[in-house]
């Protein structure tokens, strides 16, 4: 009761110590580990050093640790590499076992750092996602996990600035990686070489295995450019991949004003012998990989070869077959399909009517996603269609930058799935 009361600072320092120490106190007395999350909050210096005594009571038992998007509102780089600096120093002989940095403006410069947390010996986890990282920053990630490599088994380099030495200075790593799990490189900017260089280590990982058969559940390769230049006018052939093959070269420009020669580059063959390999994949991600429907076919073969059961298909913004992928889901997937993701594949009517049949039967099917697809009257009908139906339905999205008003053509779906589970405008 009465106005609000203001805390000197040694008052807060001692509520903070307080609440936090009792949770830390409690954690080592009935022998369990902690989790430390900042996630979403502002971590400075000042604030660290607050904690600091509890914090390193923590560290001693602390097997996860989540740093997510904590240093963005820092601008000034000298204060976020000070916080950096403390956090490194006060875990990084901590027994953590997942590590998350993303979405944390790092870059080359503050990278050196936040290695010390990289180089914790225990990591079987990291999240690196959008940390600002260039080729520089991918070798101080190799350098750093390269020698526990063989027990990693959740790595997310995504929304990276990679581009093609990044892709090379990660394939040792990505080689030595034998138990690995879950792999995401999404919008790691992956061109040429580089994707050569990540598919390729990849498979050698998989051929050096006993069984030669990798781990793999979740493979994440949005955005990479899987075939780029002349090679992108030649399907692969499906022929064994070859660890010694060479699947870039430089491709002549055409110009004699110094513009540099253009890499071109095909890792289709080494991303078959992975999938062949990867019998319990799961989650797979090829949405703006610049994959032919020809590419595409094969890769769906590789999926039937490996007698894996997706649940979470992505083949958004490259060309598909919708008669070979209906057939593909209908005859290996329709029991595990959750999420089927088809955003701008140019879909029309008839393909539309050919493939919804089979996901009505797709029990487990919670999200379908066919923004982007210039929707027309006759696909909007077949979507309206109760024999049509998807029962399992949570999400639909129909969602068109360039047909804002189609509010009317989608009110006969909007009655048949409900308004919580179409969407046609962004939130």
């Amino acid at each position: 009761d009465g106005p609000p009361r203001v805390i000197s600072t040694h008052e807060a320092d001692t509520v903070y110590r307080r609440a936090f120490g009792g949770l830390v106190d409690n954690a080592l007395a009935s022998g369990a580990s902690i989790v430390v999350d900042f996630s979403d909050r502002t971590v400075t210096a000042q604030v660290i050093r607050i904690l600091e005594p509890v914090l390193r009571q923590a560290a001693l038992v602390t097997t996860k640790l989540i740093l997510h998007f904590i240093t963005a509102s820092i601008k000034e780089c000298a204060r976020r590499h000070e916080t950096w600096a403390l956090l490194s120093n006060i875990f990084s002989l901590s027994p953590v076992e997942a590590l998350d940095l993303s979405v944390n403006a790092l870059g080359d410069t503050t990278m050196p750092f936040v290695t010390p947390l990289i180089e914790i010996r225990t990591l079987t986890s990291i999240n690196l996602f959008d940390t600002g990282m260039s080729p520089v920053g991918a070798e101080m990630v190799n350098a750093c996990l390269l020698p526990i490599a063989s027990q990693i088994q959740h790595l997310n380099i995504g929304m990276n600035a990679f581009k093609g030495t990044g892709g090379l200075a990660l394939a040792p790593l990505l080689e030595a990686s034998t138990n690995i799990v879950s792999f995401v490189v999404a919008d790691a900017r992956l061109r040429g070489t580089g994707t050569v260089a990540v598919t390729s280590a990849l498979a050698k990982m998989a051929m050096s295995r006993p069984s030669g058969r990798t781990l793999l559940t979740t493979l994440d390769l949005d955005g990479s450019s899987l075939c780029t230049g002349t090679f992108a006018e030649i399907a692969a052939d499906g022929a064994p991949f070859d660890p010694n093959g060479a699947y870039t070269f430089v491709e002549p420009s055409g110009t004699d004003d110094g513009v540099e020669n253009e890499t071109s580059a095909n890792a289709v063959p080494a991303l078959l012998h992975l999938i062949r390999a990867s019998p319990f994949l799961q989650k797979a991600i090829f949405s703006s990989t610049n994959l032919q429907a020809d590419e595409m076919r094969l890769i769906l073969g590789a999926v039937e070869d490996s007698g894996a059961s997706l649940t979470h298909l992505d083949i958004s913004w490259i060309e598909i077959d919708v008669g070979l992928l209906t057939t593909h889901i209908d005859n290996h997937h329709a029991g595990s399909l959750i999420e089927l993701h088809m955003e701008g594949t140019c879909i029309d009517g008839d393909e539309l009517s050919t493939i919804l049949p089979v996901l009505t039967r797709c029990n487990n099917l919670r999200v379908l996603n066919l923004s982007h697809n210039s929707l027309d009257e006759d696909m909007f009908a077949v979507l309206a269609d109760p024999n049509h139906k998807i029962g399992s339905l949570e999400l639909l999205n129909l969602i068109d930058d360039e047909n804002d008003d189609i509010e009317a053509e989608v009110a006969a779906i909007v009655a048949l799935y409900g308004a919580d589970v179409v969407r046609v405008a962004r939130v």
